[in-house]
This record gives structure tokens, C-alpha cells and sequence, in this order.
């Protein structure tokens, strides 16, 4: 069973859980308790979010249930590679492929943007076996209509790697869709059992200034993109 708690959820119990004999935090999926007012740990708390409100949506709604303040301040922009043909020339190929692995939920909407933008539907992917990094990347998947397969235990790049361990395949290809900062953890680890692995640059990660007053703040909540 995955444990489906958001990064967010997971950091508002971690910083701001309780000490004993206190009342718990509750999280969104209690709305009874929370339509009384109680469990507001955040109150009075501001909290710089550095992700756009796309992004960030879910997140911020949490905090602001649990009676925080949300400044959200971007410092990453994503745009497409500077060059889709590596990309293309898999996505016209997906046949060719036994996997194709998904770190994030930034990869599963600009892949199946760039699928669509050539033609193709998901139903593409109905040859290949699906990797999704964690439940929320998962979730998305299946509400685009794609199944899949397998969802590591640990929710990270060496996850992904000790998963593929566990299976023991040989000379499978792989296709792992990136961002041009992404670590070489799972590219590497995956050669290293066998398997060919394509890995082409779908987008890349642009810094944006941050410009505003640490005054104005109490937590800076930097949530990255790279596995």
C-alpha cells in the first residue's frame, strides 16, 4: 500500500506536529474538524512557497487549511528543451520501448503535451510498462489514461533503481524523459543493470529571482524539481 500523503502533508506533520497530550494536526481529508476552527497549528505563520500556483496549489491550499499565510515567489521557470528531436524521434518510437519511467508530474504533462502536439494519443504508451516515481506522479498518470505498472517503495531516483533491481531484467530498453537538471542516478543506474536507457531533455529549469523581504515571512519552503 503507498503512502498517499502529499510532500506537503508529510512536512506540516514533521514540523508542526504536536507534543503529547496536545490535539492533532488535522489534514484537509478531516473537513469536519476543520470547519470548527480547531487544529490550526499555522496560525499566524507566513510561509514563502517557491513554486508557481500551478504547482503549488495543493500545497498551499494545506497550509492555509491548517491557518497559515502563503506568499508564493517562483524561483523556477519551465520551459521546453532548446531542442525536442532527440524527444521526438523516441515518442514517434514508443514501440520500440519496454519502459518508460516518469520522475515527476512536470515530465508525465510536458511528455504527453509534446505525444499530442505530434499526433499520437496516450494509447502510444499501451506497449510500454509504466514507472511513476510516487503516487501523485501516479495519479496523474491514470487520470490521463494511463496505466501504471510500477510505483517504487521509496519515492525517489535511487527507488526507481532499487525497483528495477528487484526485477531482474536484462537488455530492456528504457525511456526516461528529463529535465536538463536531473541527476544521472537512475540513467546510471539502470546501464549499470543492463538495461539501454534513452534519456532525451524534454524541459528545462530557468532560475527566477527571488525579490522580496525576509521580514515578510516565517518559513521559506523550497520545493524542488530534481530527483
Amino acid at each position: 500500500m503507498f503512502d498517499k500523503r502529499s510532500s506537503g502533508e508529510r512536512f506540516v506533520e514533521s514540523h508542526f506536529s504536536p507534543g503529547p497530550g496536545t490535539r492533532p494536526i488535522m489534514l484537509p481529508h478531516q473537513p469536519e474538524k476543520l470547519a470548527l476552527g480547531h487544529n490550526r497549528p499555522l496560525l499566524g505563520k507566513t510561509f514563502l512557497v517557491t513554486r508557481s500556483t500551478e504547482q503549488a496549489g495543493e500545497f498551499a491550499s494545506l497550509l492555509n487549511s491548517q491557518g497559515g499565510s502563503v506568499l508564493e515567489c517562483p524561483t523556477i521557470q519551465i520551459v521546453p528543451a532548446e531542442s525536442l528531436a532527440e524527444l521526438d524521434s523516441a515518442l514517434i518510437n514508443l514501440g520500440a520501448f519496454d519502459w518508460v519511467v516518469f520522475t515527476s508530474q512536470n515530465t508525465v504533462s510536458h511528455f504527453l503535451n509534446r505525444l499530442a502536439t505530434l499526433g499520437c494519443d496516450n494509447q502510444a504508451l499501451s506497449t510500454c510498462r509504466i514507472c511513476a516515481v510516487g503516487p501523485k506522479t501516479a495519479e496523474l498518470l491514470q487520470a490521463r489514461g494511463v496505466t501504471v505498472h510500477l510505483v517504487p517503495d521509496k519515492y525517489t531516483a535511487e527507488g526507481v533503481v532499487e525497483a528495477f533491481l528487484g526485477m531482474q531484467e536484462r537488455n530492456r530498453r528504457v525511456l526516461l524523459p528529463r529535465g536538463d537538471r536531473a541527476r544521472p542516478v537512475i540513467m546510471e543506474g539502470l546501464k549499470q543493470q543492463g538495461y539501454q536507457v534513452a534519456a532525451p531533455i524534454l524541459y528545462r529549469n530557468l532560475n527566477i529571482p527571488l525579490e522580496i523581504s525576509r521580514g515578510k515571512f516565517n518559513w521559506a519552503v523550497y520545493m524542488p524539481f530534481v530527483l
